[in-house]
């Protein structure tokens, strides 16, 4: 059993050997709740919090699975020196925990992300935080170019076709 205060159920590894699943923590910012990301794998029965100690000054919104089983793409938001007003997109190696900005725009909140199955195009949904009632958009990250391409408008919950 693993215990998910919100219920959620969580986003199983390309092998479905481990599941990275949100969990509530206080700690980086007075008695505020946040979410980290906490992975589980099936044949260690081991459990690590992806997002770090729960002191880590940050909130990880989401995970995708990038395909090669070894990355993650999370939508984060750092309340450090790093602080935007969304979340921002980062890929994390889960063997050394290191962390690579992708996409940071801090026009932007970022969410909904799904890889392409050759992992080279990251899919996502954006909504402008300075335009107010702005409506939400699809775009795509390519992993090659580092391009960003707005693939529609008025558009949410992008996903690849098998």
């Amino acid at each position: 059993m693993i215990e998910n205060m919100q219920g959620t159920v969580g986003t199983f590894s390309p092998d479905g050997t481990r599941l990275l699943y949100p969990v509530l923590v206080r700690g980086a910012i007075g008695q505020s709740f946040y979410k980290h990301l906490e992975m589980v794998d099936f044949v260690s029965l081991q459990q690590t919090r992806v997002s770090g100690p729960p002191e880590a000054p940050l909130e990880d919104w989401m995970g995708a699975w990038h395909p090669d089983g070894e990355r993650i793409a999370v939508a984060r938001t750092y309340f450090d020196d790093r602080y935007t007003p969304g979340a921002q997109v980062y890929m994390l190696e889960v063997a050394t925990e290191d962390v690579e900005p992708l996409v940071v725009d801090t026009d932007y909140h970022h969410s909904a992300l799904a890889w392409s199955t050759d992992g080279q195009i990251l899919v996502m949904e954006r909504i402008n935080r300075r335009e107010p009632g702005s409506f939400p958009e699809v775009w795509a990250y390519d992993m090659v170019t580092e391009e960003l391409i707005l693939i529609s408008t008025d558009a949410w919950l992008p996903g690849f076709l098998p």
